[in-house]
């Protein structure tokens, strides 16, 4: 499921990335922004990635889901720098 779908099944949805030297982030409730994407902090190092939290409507069928019924839910994807040939 993407990030769309997610949005729109959450009463809040946080997208933090971290590239290019620094974390941003930008905010979601009920399927709308409510932050503007906003650069954070610098990185100490050439971290890369993003972390998604959520917060899903009460009464969801989220079977297996760690946080489900309203509490929040953390989705961390760490990047790998690409290689060269």
């Amino acid at each position: 499921v993407g990030v769309s779908v997610v949005n729109a099944l959450s009463k809040r949805l946080e997208v933090f990335i971290r590239r290019d030297g620094y974390t941003w982030s930008m905010s979601f409730a009920d399927g709308e922004r409510v932050e503007k994407l906003k650069k954070l902090k610098p990185l100490d190092s050439k971290e890369s990635g993003t972390t998604v939290k959520f917060w899903p409507w009460s009464g969801l069928p989220l079977r297996g889901a760690r946080g489900a019924g309203g509490e929040a839910i953390q989705l961390d994807r760490p990047t790998r720098a690409a290689t060269g040939p």
